[in-house]
């Protein structure tokens, strides 16, 4: 039990309160280290499910006499392994960016206004919990507003994005160059009449 935060009695937080956590405050301080490294996992757009480290240093591994690598890919899938689709090797993944940010909100409370985070990392800026929280969601929400010239960033990497006759762009499933996957994107358009 030792290795659950709140077993250390010398681990009280903000305002006194407690937090069962699997990560100590040190612990937490190095995974955020890399989520906020735009060189790792911090995008324009969110976090990367993997780290932009591995476009330059794929993993490697050998297997039976076959060798395989896993290699960050800001778009589609170079490879039919994992299902072809790249969303765990690299593109900003949205229900994995809401855990993200649920989590740092839910955490704010106990660690409070006093510990902060370099973010991004070697900018010297530094931010609480709930401000990485909303930057996150700032970059993550910044794919679909419009910029100053009217356009979007999330409609200039689809490739097969078109306007029914009623006006409403339909988005392909994946993008091309920003790395951004809405998975059933696509079905879900057709379900509701738009496809």
């Amino acid at each position: 039990m030792k290795q659950i935060a709140i077993a250390d009695d010398s681990f009280i937080g903000f305002g006194g309160r407690r937090l069962a956590a699997v990560c100590s405050k040190d612990k937490l301080q190095r995974i955020l280290a890399y989520m906020a490294d735009e060189n790792e996992f911090l995008s324009p757009y969110g976090i990367r499910s993997l780290s932009k480290h591995h476009l330059e240093h794929p993993f490697q591994v050998q297997i039976a006499g076959h060798g395989y690598k896993l290699q960050y890919l800001p778009a589609e899938a170079n490879i039919s392994m994992f299902g072809g689709n790249s969303n765990w090797r690299g593109p900003v993944w949205m229900p994995m960016n809401g855990l993200i940010i649920r989590g740092l909100i839910q955490m704010y409370p106990f660690y409070g206004p006093d510990f902060k985070v370099e973010c991004p990392t070697g900018s010297g800026q530094y931010m609480t919990l709930y401000e990485i929280a909303k930057e996150i969601a700032a970059r993550l929400s910044s794919i679909f507003l419009r910029d100053e010239n009217g356009r979007r960033p999330f409609t200039e990497i689809t490739r097969n994005s078109r306007k029914t006759r009623t006006g409403v762009t339909i988005f392909s499933s994946t993008s091309t160059s920003m790395g951004i996957t809405v998975p059933g994107w696509e079905q879900a358009t057709r379900q509701v009449g738009l496809g």
